[in-house]
Parts: structure tokens; sequence; C-alpha cells
């Protein structure tokens, strides 16, 4: 598993994510594709089309298989607070 979370470390971009913890009770159940990231932000398209950026620092989140039919991981937002360049340097 700590492979895993390696590699989820380098690239989440364009990975299906769901939230399931925040300090902000009104993001826990957002969930769609990864489809841009900040140092500080995450901005998932949701299955309405819609998009919403959320704060790293403040969330944890799953990251799903494409089909979903593979476990999960689990992710400390706050383990990702950096730019993905400075996470693959890391």
């Amino acid at each position: 598993m700590e492979c895993d979370r390696k590699l989820y470390k380098g690239l989440i971009i364009g990975k299906d994510a769901e939230i399931t913890g925040s300090s902000d009770p009104s993001l826990v159940g957002k969930r769609g594709k990864i489809v841009d990231e900040t140092k500080n932000t995450i901005v998932l398209k949701q299955e309405n089309g819609k998009t919403v950026r959320i704060a790293k620092s403040i969330v944890r989140f799953s990251l799903f298989s494409k089909d979903r039919s593979q476990s999960s991981l689990t992710l400390e937002g706050q383990e990702l607070v950096a730019t993905p360049q400075e996470r693959i340097k890391g």
C-alpha cells in the first residue's frame, strides 16, 4: 500500500475521487474526477458537469480505479499540499 500512496502523491489529476471527511461538512460526499490542482486546492468535475475547487488542507478523500472495481486509496489532503512537481521531486 505504501507504493500506491507514493504513486498517488505523484499524480492525482484524472483520478476519480470522493471527499470522505472534512472540517467543512458540506464537502463530504462530493465526488468527481480531479481535473486540476494547485499547491493548495484540487478541482473536482462532478457528474453534473459542475466543477468545485476544494482546499486540500481541510479534506480527506478516496481515489478510485476508473471502473471503481478496485479498492480505493484514502489520502489526507494535507499530505498533498504542494505542487505536483514538488511532490514528484519528493
